[in-house]
Formats: structure tokens, sequence, C-alpha cells
């Protein structure tokens, strides 16, 4: 499993989260401030095949600022894998 740097970043308006993995899963994507609050769940539970894959995001509507994204993949197989990685949203 793999969970790449969003692009760009810092950003204005949309980013990208690449990701891949080995076998069928369920994604969920977080967005938490810096406080550590989630504010926004992007992806809930969907099933990606294996592969390659983008999530593009448009957060337009947050404050500029830094901010966590965590993905967690549950597989069909039963294993977990978990990450998280900074960003900055600048929106002007």
């Amino acid at each position: 499993f793999e969970l790449g740097q969003n692009y760009p970043n810092p950003f204005n308006r949309r980013t990208s989260f690449p990701f891949g993995m080995p076998e069928t899963g369920r994604v969920t994507l977080d967005i938490f401030d810096s406080q550590g609050a989630r504010v926004t769940q992007v992806v809930k539970g969907k099933t990606f095949q294996p592969g390659n894959h983008i999530i593009v995001w448009d957060a337009s509507q947050f404050a500029s600022g830094s901010y966590y994204y965590r993905m967690t993949i549950k597989t069909d197989s039963g294993g977990e894998f978990t990450k998280s990685k900074p960003f900055t949203i600048m929106n002007y």
C-alpha cells in the first residue's frame, strides 16, 4: 500500500491524493485541521480495485492553513492500512 503526497501542495482550491493498493479494499479519506479535529470526509468506504488511483478534492470552502489527511484502506482479506500526511491550503 502506498499513499503519496498530495499535489499541488500548497494549493488553492483543488488538490489530488495519489495512492496505490495491491488488493481490493474499501478506502476512507479524512481531512483534519491542525488541532486534530476532523473537518470533512472526502471518501467513506468506497471500494477500489488493485492499482494506482487518484482522488481529487475541492477545498475552496476551507480556510487557508495547515491540515492533515488520513487514508484508511480495509482489504477484503481482513488487512488494514492507515497513513497520514500534512498539507497546506492557500485559498485567496
